[in-house]
């Protein structure tokens, strides 16, 4: 696939997903779909929800157009597309009536153990722990993108920070078919984020972010079972996510809360409650993936030798940042 393709296919989407979430936000503010601010969350003004489904529906367009104009597409490249479009169906119904946490997890697990069940070749893993394992991920994956949507636009920007490096090198390793579906995933978040940049004009909803989740954990997944590259890259460009939600549910359940509910307890969300704008927030964010993130990533695909040594200094450093993040928020409120 030469330039000019891959422009004109990145321009499409993105035009797309831009105009869909236009669209997106006059409906729901036509029909009331919006998030009404409470003590659990992190926005103060009433703001249109469900803008996710303009990344959503880039992806399954994206996902069509490779299958039908690739001829080596991967394997399980259509079941992968039917559990996108599930998990946007359950993130709609979700972000327009609700569904009780039960429901959706049980959902999730279920798309996640038909999809690793039908992917896993089990003539090489034998092991039914290592498929537990991987649905535990996958499913863990969907939940952990949903609870790190809490701010504007870190979860567009996330998905633009870890999208476009995979992308690049997919492409440098001749795997076409993912190249254009993560270039199409880094197009319609940019297409979306700039609605979803502070003050939000929409907020992305369950729609999305499961689905980017999910994406990103299947991704990950496909790039271990086929040795693309190094698994250390998915976690470097995900660090931050990972980190913070990881130990906020350690925190949580270490303290006897109610995990599985709608809290304000993640490191970025006490930033915001000790009087740091979103758009500071997304700006840190953003600094942080191109002096850290994008660098590193870079010298681990160059050098995958040093993968585990790069990654455990990166994870050191941001568990050190939310321990010093919730401290501070805790010696602020005792005051």
């Amino acid at each position: 696939m030469n330039i000019l393709e891959l422009v004109i296919i990145f321009s499409c989407i993105f035009i797309f997903s831009f105009l869909l979430t236009r669209y997106i936000i006059a409906f729901a503010t036509a029909r009331d779909i919006v998030d009404i601010p409470n003590d659990r969350s992190s926005h103060t003004v009433t703001t249109p929800r469900g803008g996710g489904l303009s990344i959503s529906l880039s992806l399954i367009v994206c996902l069509v157009f490779v299958m039908k104009t690739h001829n080596n597409i991967p394997d399980h490249l259509l079941l992968f597309t039917f559990c996108i479009m599930l998990i946007s169906i359950i993130g709609i119904v979700d972000d327009l009536r609700g569904l009780s946490i039960k429901i959706r997890a049980s959902l999730y697990v279920l798309i996640s153990t038909v999809f690793i069940s039908t992917v896993l070749n089990q003539n090489i893993f034998e092991s039914y722990y290592f498929i537990i394992l991987l649905i535990i991920l996958l499913s863990w994956f969907i939940n952990m993108y949903n609870f790190m949507d809490g701010a504007d636009a870190i979860s567009s920007i996330q998905a633009i920070v870890c999208a476009l490096p995979i992308a690049i090198i997919f492409s440098s390793i001749n795997q076409n078919a993912f190249a254009v579906f993560c270039y199409g995933l880094t197009a319609s978040s940019l297409g979306f984020v700039i609605w979803n940049w502070p003050q939000a004009k929409i907020f992305m909803g369950d729609v999305g972010s499961c689905v980017i989740g999910f994406v990103f954990g299947c991704l990950m997944i496909f790039t271990y079972l086929s040795n693309y590259f190094s698994l250390y890259i998915w976690f470097i460009l995900l660090s931050f996510f990972i980190v913070d939600s990881s130990l906020t549910l350690v925190m949580r359940i270490i303290r006897r809360e109610k995990w599985y509910k709608a809290h304000r307890s993640h490191s970025y969300q006490r930033v915001l409650q000790m009087g740091y704008s979103h758009k500071k927030l997304a700006i840190i964010f953003i600094i942080y993936a191109l002096l850290i993130q994008w660098p590193a990533s870079y010298i681990v695909y160059k050098m995958s030798d040093v993968g585990v040594y790069i990654t455990a200094v990166i994870y050191i450093f941001l568990m050190c940042v939310w321990y010093v993040v919730q401290k501070k928020y805790r010696q602020i409120t005792i005051r």
